[in-house]
């Protein structure tokens, strides 16, 4: 299903989804599972299975980026020809930061490096969030096309591959 998020609401969820976690540690899926974290919880180390829900976020930084946001961003920006503002990838935990605000991350599939993203919908602006797009593309796609001629959609490390 897919669930889309802009501002204050996004806030206000990411709280909820949050204690949810909190207080019912082990928990990797929220909102009866429509959306789903990483099976790996976030520690230093940890190798993600990159199976939590796919994601799209438009964020407007709280602050300006490092050198290192900018070389890991340019695979997206220079050869995707992306805004900056615009991460896709995997949903991989749900945080709380030391000033107790809420923050998720995300494994971000067109960026160089680790390709990890933090975003705290508290600081920066988060513009616009869709939790699983695929669900919803997909089903417009079977409904345009006749069943036998229907094209085949493969998430594959969270890459969209049609056939």
């Amino acid at each position: 299903m897919e669930l889309k998020l802009t501002a204050a609401e996004a806030a206000r969820m990411f709280e909820i989804w949050g204690h949810e976690i909190e207080t019912h540690p082990g928990t990797r899926t929220v909102e009866n599972g429509v959306v789903r974290l990483d099976a790996v919880p976030s520690a230093r180390g940890a190798v993600h299975q990159m199976n939590g829900s796919l994601v799209e976020v438009r964020y407007q930084a709280a602050f300006e980026p490092t050198a290192r946001a900018i070389a890991e961003a340019r695979r997206a920006t220079v050869e995707f020809g992306l805004p900056r503002q615009l991460y896709s990838g995997r949903l991989i935990d749900i945080k709380r930061a030391v000033d107790g605000t809420v923050y998720f991350m995300v494994k971000a599939i067109q960026r160089e490096g680790a390709g990890f993203r933090c975003f705290n919908p508290s600081k920066g602006q988060l513009i616009e969030m869709t939790i699983n797009p695929a669900a919803a593309a997909l089903a417009a796609q079977q409904a345009r096309q006749p069943a036998v001629a229907q094209q085949q959609t493969v998430v594959q490390d969270g890459v969209v591959i049609s056939r």
